[in-house]
């Protein structure tokens, strides 16, 4: 697994449990990820807790900022684990609740995942 997928996961870990406290569960959590821009845009950068993982995710709460918010979703849903009924939130789950469908979800992401390698490459990370 390349580096910008292990980042990519535990960006998406940390966000999911940002907002996953309140109980929610698949769609309610990416609607919240959605409309909130506190979350949305990764307001943990700054903390100061373990050093090496904070500045991991401070990196890529930084390059997240360069893509639109509904591409962080399905990098959160690809990447993360949203609770749904017992098991894990999928791209599935996501069709037969919004507009996005499955060619749709596997572009946005591959595209996202792109740009992301670019604007980490470009910054030296």
């Amino acid at each position: 697994m390349q580096k910008i997928d292990r980042w990519l996961i535990e960006w998406a870990d940390q966000q999911i449990a940002e907002t996953a406290d309140s109980g929610f569960s698949g769609i309610n959590v990416v609607e919240k990820l959605l409309r909130d821009p506190g979350v949305a845009e990764g307001r943990s950068g700054h903390k100061v807790l373990w050093w090496p993982r904070n500045r991991r995710l401070a990196k890529m709460s930084k390059a997240m900022h360069q893509i639109d918010p509904v591409s962080k979703i399905v990098l959160i849903i690809h990447y993360g684990y949203l609770p749904h009924e017992g098991r894990k939130y999928t791209k599935w789950d996501l069709q037969r609740a919004s507009s996005i469908d499955a060619e749709r979800f596997d572009a946005l992401r591959k595209t996202a995942r792109k740009k992301l390698m670019k604007t980490l490459d470009r910054w030296g990370w």
